[in-house]
């Protein structure tokens, strides 16, 4: 029986994103497998896994913000801007107190301008940046708009002439913290690497809602992994939802963009924008597409965007 579902896994610090999809693939028996988020190595947290047609709703889920607990240390930084670099600045700490730090983290809350790591997988002309990092070549690195949907300071500590500083954040998808961190620590007059991140949430999934390996292991053994599995929709409880009768249902699951009678959708109950669209069967409700609702002068248009259950 073919798996289709949102498996949101635990990944431990230590290996890649990759490795993780390539580990379900063979415990799973499932070749289609994609993750919705990349954690960088030394990073652990959410890491939801998009199985079989859930593949294809990844960009529902990086719609919605990352939330991620950390720690910066200011006083000292790295060519990759986090633990696993290479020191290449070193500046001590003076008096420093939290109303500072608070004040700084409310500066970088909202949409601010980033420039990512040069360690990172970001493309400039067809090749990552890190790739020019590891040949010493010098690239512009260009910038991008994020938004910091909230930054709260939980703490800091002073270790010797360092201080590290525990952070949590929401943000958007795209962000990097480590460009966050750096670009902290220059705000406050410190270079600044981050030393930690776990990622605490992505999209609707928590740290409560995943899976360790082990766990999803025996579930397999038992016969028992769908029910670590969450349904499609999961992906999609942030659209507002679209319930068509089986016909009209059957012609959006056929790919036909739908023209409807206006009179039966109020602009204030559906306004325009995409849905999460569902069939009406017997008092039940099944899932068949997301789509794209549009109102023209005398009608409405119904446009499929990612049909999931034809027929």
């Amino acid at each position: 029986m073919k798996m289709n579902g949102i498996l949101p896994l635990y990944k431990p610090p230590g290996c890649t994103s990759h490795d993780m999809v390539v580990w379900a693939r063979r415990t799973l028996g499932e070749k289609k497998i994609g993750h919705a988020g990349t954690l960088d190595p030394g990073v652990s947290g959410v890491l939801p896994l998009c199985i079989g047609k859930a593949t294809r709703l990844t960009e529902y889920l990086h719609q919605w913000p990352k939330e991620y607990d950390g720690e910066m240390v200011l006083g000292m930084t790295t060519d990759t801007l986090d633990g696993d670099g290479r020191i290449t600045a070193e500046v001590p700490v003076q008096a420093l107190d939290e109303s500072q730090v608070a004040a700084v983290f409310q500066a970088f809350t909202g949409e601010i301008e980033q420039e990512p790591p040069l360690y990172s997988a970001v493309k400039v002309r067809g090749k990552k940046l890190y790739q020019y990092a590891r040949e010493n070549v010098d690239v512009s690195v260009p910038k991008r708009r994020v938004t910091i949907h909230a930054l709260r300071l939980l703490g800091m500590e002073r270790r010797g002439k360092t201080v590290a500083i525990q952070f949590n954040v929401v943000c958007s998808t795209g962000t990097y913290i480590r460009s966050l961190c750096r670009d902290i620590g220059r705000e406050l007059g410190y270079p600044a690497y981050m030393s930690q991140l776990e990622r605490i949430r992505s999209g609707p999934f928590t740290l409560r809602d995943c899976w360790r390996q082990d766990q999803v292991e025996e579930a397999v053994a038992a016969g028992e992994v769908h029910r670590l599995l969450h349904p499609l929709d999961a992906a999609l409880v942030h659209l507002p939802v679209l319930t068509l009768e089986p016909a009209v249902a059957q012609r959006l699951s056929h790919g036909q963009t739908l023209r409807l009678d206006p009179a039966g959708f109020p602009p204030g109950q559906y306004p325009d924008g995409t849905y999460r669209v569902y069939r009406a069967n017997n008092g039940e409700k099944q899932l068949i597409a997301t789509a794209v609702l549009r109102r023209e002068a005398s009608f409405l248009t119904v446009k499929p965007e990612k049909v999931l259950q034809a027929g």
